[in-house]
């Protein structure tokens, strides 16, 4: 195709057979692809759909609305990493592997048996909590409140908010947590001392072309207060606990809800392929920490390096041809590829 480009103000457009698409591989993965819209778990007000696709930085397909900006579940939990990475950067945090109580306790702010020097949180670092191996075991308050899907090592009270805390000692197990996202979410704004939106929109939005009207990143007051999110799981958010604001900054990225259009996730999926660089400018680190991610709603951004680059974002699709997937999938991709 030639050599890769970067968006921007907008994409620019390019066709299947000049992307280098093995052109019967395109034709197939087209007519099996019929997203639909993963309505059990859309928010009100969020019908629809989208997905883009780009090869070498310029935009190869789309489906469905793809400028909307959509509630994308998890699929913004990167971002709390990519904000880790920039501390890490910037020389806010030395290590990942470092425990996040040297950096924030929480003292006067989270309750007693969550402080991060006490009890199981004192050897808790900022990598278990990136690597899900913190010991926090909640991801959805609704099911959680119900005594579902309970692991043997937790200890149980039957409220999200008091249960989201390490029941055992950090790195014994992995386990799934939105709660421990938040609980990042939340040292990582200790650390910045302000808004991560703002970090974001200042450290890396507004190189990849991204303004700040066109995306936001969820408060954990709203996720916690409004039962909305996910119309199936009505209370899904109650694993936020406090503090929603630190020093006055807006705590966000409880679980993962990023707003963004299908193009945009793109971005996001171009510079993960291009580990952490944009256009020549190094903006991330390149780390463990800059990766894709999907939600269960069907939204994911992703992208990939190899004889072509390739990224893609999709948002509320619920499948591919009818399989509980989301329609753009690294391996199906790369296939169409041709080599050489």
């Amino acid at each position: 195709m030639g050599r890769l480009i970067h968006p921007r103000e907008d994409w620019e457009i390019t066709t299947p057979e000049a992307a280098g698409f093995d052109v019967e591989a395109w034709q197939r993965f087209v007519s099996d692809c019929a997203p639909t819209e993963a309505s059990n778990y859309r928010r009100p007000g969020q019908a629809g759909f989208g997905a883009a696709l780009s090869c070498d930085g310029r935009l190869v397909h789309t489906w469905g609305d793809p400028d909307r900006a959509f509630d994308t579940a998890s699929a913004g939990k990167p971002l709390i990493s990519f904000c880790l990475q920039l501390a890490v950067d910037r020389g806010l945090v030395r290590s990942i592997d470092n425990p996040i109580r040297l950096y924030w306790t929480g003292a006067g702010e989270l309750a007693p048996d969550k402080r991060l020097d006490r009890g199981h949180h004192t050897e808790l670092t900022f990598a278990h909590l990136h690597d899900m191996t913190g010991g926090f075991p909640v991801s959805n308050g609704a099911s959680w409140a119900r005594g579902e899907d309970v692991p043997s090592w937790a200890h149980w009270s039957g409220d999200p908010a008091r249960d989201n805390r390490a029941h055992v000692p950090p790195g014994l197990v992995r386990r799934y947590s939105s709660g421990g996202r938040w609980r990042l979410a939340q040292a990582l704004t200790a650390i910045w001392g302000e808004d991560l939106a703002d970090v974001l929109d200042r450290e890396l939005m507004v190189h990849l072309g991204i303004p700040r009207r066109r995306w936001d990143l969820r408060a954990g007051r709203e996720l916690a207060e409004d039962p909305t999110y996910y119309r199936d799981h009505p209370g899904y958010g109650r694993f936020c606990d406090p503090p929603y604001e630190i020093d006055g900054s807006v705590v966000r990225g409880g679980g993962g809800w990023l707003v963004m259009s299908p193009k945009d996730l793109a971005r996001l999926g171009l510079l993960v392929a291009t580990l952490g660089v944009w256009d020549g400018r190094r903006c991330l680190g390149s780390s463990r920490l800059v990766t894709g991610w999907g939600g269960a709603n069907g939204s994911q951004f992703g992208g990939t390096a190899g004889s072509t680059v390739l990224s893609w974002g999709a948002v509320t699709i619920a499948g591919l041809g009818g399989k509980p997937a989301a329609p753009l999938d690294d391996a199906r991709i790369q296939s169409m590829v041709r080599v050489g």
